[in-house]
């Protein structure tokens, strides 16, 4: 359909007072035509794009404004980041410019229009070429003097936090120690990062359902901080760095001078390491930028009192002749593409109580869906006769048995407490994958919802510990997928893994020198082979 069909449709449903359900569909349409004319033939229709952000600002009403945002950044957005090539990149790029100009042009986006001036930001096309310009030269070596405060970007989830912030706090601290360092993010950061000393968390929660001028509002609060801060110890004693987040949305929005910014493109980077995870690329990205071969797997700085939690929930069970505790989450963060779906959850669960004397923690999850999804689950395993119980982690119990499944209903530090204190680790790709890996405890991550290798590489968890990769593929439905092998390939996994218990934990990847023709960095870290 041309597009003015689909403005004339949008005009008319304005007119008429369209239902939810018709703004989802002609949202949802919008969007994919714009993805269609891109994957054809490389086209940027940038009416389709000024289309959607006129619909996400129409309403008084933010519910009726969240449909078009979500089809924007939930279709357009996320398949174009996911991608992991720079032809996507560069055309995200060119959406998030126009995004961010429309905005700006709007009543509500008279502040931010003040503050792209005052960066020297006046059009779409000068924040595309800042935009561009220092994605292109973020591996670039920069001379860092010693400043007395570090802010850092959260990258909005938490399991991204974990496989790329905790490994730059890592190499900041070893490099700078005399530094102050400040990360802006959500308040789950207090719960995984909240008992390093030398960390402050400057809370900065971004809407991942909001509106266009909702995911925006975050920037605003953190410029208008760095200035006020910046008045009292300098902005030349400043250096802020962005490893590509959504709160500068990969690094269109400006938030401080680019001479005191260090960005760091996680989309794309060099041949060398194309194979390479998350973890093993910000590593790189340190050492190209700072200088130096330093390597630093991710990790938690858990509250105390949390871990003692986590574990004395696990010796409990120990205590009755549990063997074997797998820790298990099959929450996906909303996006049901990661999901193979209910049945295979639940003969996973059935198939691993075959063994003797095993455990499983299953967490509740998050939200009305992940609760309802529990319990069918629950439901379903009951039937089968499987010992059930669920608890709060929190509160005081009595639970305890050698075999059987409990249901646990935690916050995202206290999951991480008890994967740390349980025996292995199995789920879909989402945060817990990265917290299990950060510490030490054997993963096993099964990615639906993709084909793409490079994703599946890159956000595959990392840890000094064995960490297996599922592959399930495009089966959105469900009705193509062998739930049967899915369950099989773990299995094997875990035979492989579970028969050597008593060895010892991998080793970090070694630092191997690279061609002196790739300045300004003599070493480097050789990416490892996935395995599949």
């Amino acid at each position: 359909m041309k597009q003015s069909k689909y403005h004339q449709r949008w005009t008319a449903l304005r007119k008429d007072s369209a239902s939810e359900q018709q703004l989802v569909h002609l949202s949802r349409q919008v969007a994919l035509a714009f993805l269609d004319h891109y994957y054809q033939d490389g086209q940027y229709e940038e009416d389709y794009i000024r289309l959607l952000c006129e619909m996400a600002m129409a309403f008084t009403n933010s519910e009726q404004n969240r449909i078009a945002s979500g089809a924007l950044f939930g279709i357009v957005v996320e398949n174009l980041c996911d991608d992991y090539e720079k032809a996507q990149l560069g055309m995200y790029n060119h959406i998030m410019s126009q995004v961010v100009s429309y905005c700006r042009s709007q009543p509500a986006g008279g502040d931010m229009d003040k503050i792209l001036n005052s960066f020297g930001l006046y059009t779409s096309l000068d924040l595309l070429t800042r935009a561009e310009r220092i994605h292109a030269n973020s591996y670039t070596s920069r001379v860092v003097h010693h400043p007395r405060r570090f802010y850092i970007l959260s990258r909005v989830t938490i399991g991204a936090d974990v496989a790329i912030v905790s490994v730059i706090i890592q190499q900041l601290t070893a490099r700078f120690p005399e530094a102050e360092l400040v990360i802006f993010g959500g308040p789950k950061l207090f719960e995984i990062f909240g008992e390093n000393q030398n960390l402050r968390i400057l809370e900065a929660a971004y809407p991942r359902q909001g509106t266009l001028m909702d995911r925006f509002h975050c920037w605003k609060a953190i410029v208008d901080h760095l200035t006020e801060e910046n008045k009292r110890i300098g902005k030349e004693n400043v250096i802020l760095i962005d490893p590509d987040s959504r709160l500068t949305q990969l690094g269109v929005l400006p938030l401080v001078s680019e001479d005191r910014y260090l960005y760091f493109n996680s989309h794309t980077t060099e041949p060398e390491m194309d194979e390479a995870c998350m973890a093993e690329i910000t590593n790189y990205w340190a050492n190209c930028v700072l200088g130096g071969s330093q390597f630093y797997t991710p990790r938690l700085w858990l509250d105390r009192k949390i871990q003692l939690e986590g574990k004395e929930i696990v010796e409990s069970f120990r205590s009755k002749g549990a063997a074997w505790i797998v820790t298990v989450n099959l929450g996906v963060g909303g996006n049901q593409r990661k999901r193979v779906g209910r049945e295979f959850e639940i003969r996973l669960i059935l198939r691993l109580l075959q063994e003797s004397d095993t455990v499983v923690l299953l967490d509740k999850g998050f939200g009305l869906e992940e609760r309802s999804e529990f319990e069918a689950i629950a439901a379903a395993l009951k039937s089968q006769g499987v010992q059930m119980a669920q608890m709060r982690v929190g509160d005081s119990t009595d639970e305890g048995f050698s075999h059987g499944v409990l249901g646990v209903e935690c916050t995202i530090g206290q999951m991480a407490a008890l994967i740390k204190a349980g025996d292995e680790y199995i789920g879909y790709d989402s945060a817990c994958q990265h917290i299990a890996a950060a510490q030490g405890i054997p993963t096993t991550t099964v990615f639906a919802g993709t084909n793409n290798p490079a994703f599946i590489r890159r956000w595959s968890a990392y840890g000094d510990t064995p960490c297996h990769v599922i592959h399930a593929g495009l089966q959105s439905d469900g009705r193509c997928v062998d739930v049967d092998d899915i369950v099989e390939r773990i299995m094997q996994e875990r035979i492989r893994r579970t028969s050597k218990r008593s060895s010892k934990p991998h080793s970090p990847r070694p630092i191997v020198e690279i061609p002196s023709s790739r300045p300004p960095l003599k070493h480097s870290v050789k990416p490892p082979k996935q395995q599949h």
